[in-house]
């Protein structure tokens, strides 16, 4: 009972360092796009407006497209 205890609990300190770093990733992007200034709820209601969108995979892959050349730009 305790081996499994022990598994478990190291599951769980896995799944949070997981979401901690996808967590700070998040946080990076909006630097990235240079939207550090916009206040919480200004962003969420953005994040939820594209959400709300209907994007289909030609959008998507021209999304990934233009923040691909951002990275590549931040990285010369």
């Amino acid at each position: 009972m305790n081996r499994l205890q022990s598994q478990e609990a190291v599951l769980n300190v896995q799944l949070r360092k997981k979401r901690t770093r996808r967590l700070i990733e998040l946080g990076g992007l909006v630097s990235k796009a240079q939207l550090e200034d916009w206040n919480a709820n200004t962003l969420l209601g953005a994040f939820l407006f594209i959400k709300e969108q209907e994007v289909n995979a030609i959008q998507l892959e021209e999304w990934a497209q233009k923040g691909g050349m951002a990275f590549n730009e931040g990285k010369a």
